[in-house]
């Protein structure tokens, strides 16, 4: 159980972005997405194991080098009124670098490799809020800016698809998994339903998360749940993946487009299904009787799917 300090933090891990939301104040909204992140560092930190410490100074170095860069090029922009074009590239370059998208994916892997599971839940949600805002906010200042998150996103679904393959361990996978989805969120944007999806996402991995940390030993009932992340019916990910796809055709962007997010998701359910057979294969017979906790779970990855078409 965590500690009442362990509470605080991550109560203030979740005020970082409402500040960041709130305000039009360019300082103000980096600070809440810096408090964030000085937040989440203790938090990791109070784990007895000296890997996911590693992976904290990890993430500080990745994160506090793109908070220097967003900081000074904001600056620039938002408070003294630049609008070179460098300028924009770096700070839409510290943005992505946040997220860890394409081509500035390295660090979520290695970072994600060695944290526990309620670490991943902050780390892969709230932080990525205002990066996300921010680089909606910026995306029409230059068509250019615009053409480069297109071409980001579309790498960024099709590098998660493959590195997620290439994975041995649940939380790599679900790293590479960040990533893929990442660009959806960046297309989502692109297209105008980045915050559903965004919001249908982060309640599909914490749903898995808790299931993977609850019931670890049940085999069978997480394969289930990882299922909920691929996008296949009737889970709540595909009308998610459904309204951006649909809305990227609308929008009259070239069929390419559309057909390299189809083969991401056909790639990614690969590693999906791998993950959940094996688990499947694992599990025994006793594994098999789902109790009452396992209700909630179903309802919600399910009743969404649902309310989609009422």
């Amino acid at each position: 159980m965590m500690s009442w300090y362990g509470v605080l933090f991550s109560v203030i891990v979740f005020l970082g972005p409402l500040i960041s939301l709130s305000t039009s104040n360019w300082l103000l909204v980096w600070g809440g997405m810096e408090l964030s992140l000085i937040s989440l560092l203790p938090i990791l930190n109070l784990a007895k194991s000296s890997i996911p410490v590693e992976s904290a100074m990890k993430y500080f170095l990745v994160q506090a080098s793109a908070s220097a860069v967003i900081l000074i090029t904001g600056l620039n922009i938002y408070m003294l009124e630049g609008s070179e074009y460098l300028i924009l590239i770096l700070f839409i370059l510290g943005l992505i670098l946040k997220l860890g998208v394409v081509p500035l994916h390295f660090w979520v892997i290695p970072v994600v490799k060695g944290l526990k599971y309620i670490h991943m839940a902050f780390l892969l949600g709230p932080l990525k809020i205002v990066p996300l805002m921010l680089l909606m906010t910026n995306m029409n200042l230059d068509s250019s800016i615009f053409l480069f998150l297109l071409v980001s996103s579309i790498g960024t679904v099709l590098l998660g698809a493959l590195l997620g393959n290439n994975m041995s361990s649940i939380r790599m996978m679900l790293g590479a998994s960040s990533i893929s989805h990442s660009g959806w969120f960046l297309m989502g944007g692109l297209v105008g339903f980045m915050w559903i999806y965004f919001s249908i996402y982060m309640i599909s991995l914490y749903v898995v998360l808790y299931y993977l940390k609850v019931y670890p030993s049940d085999n069978y009932l997480v394969s289930i749940f990882l299922f909920s992340l691929s996008g296949l019916p009737p889970f709540l990910m595909f009308p998610a993946k459904m309204m951006v796809l649909y809305s990227l055709l609308s929008m009259g962007l070239s069929p390419i487009v559309f057909s390299f997010f189809i083969i991401s998701a056909i790639v990614s359910l690969n590693f999906y299904m791998k993950f959940s057979f094996s688990f499947v294969l694992s599990s025994s017979e006793n594994q098999k009787n789902f109790g009452a906790g396992v209700m909630p779970g179903l309802l919600l990855m399910m009743g969404g799917f649902i309310l989609f078409f009422i």
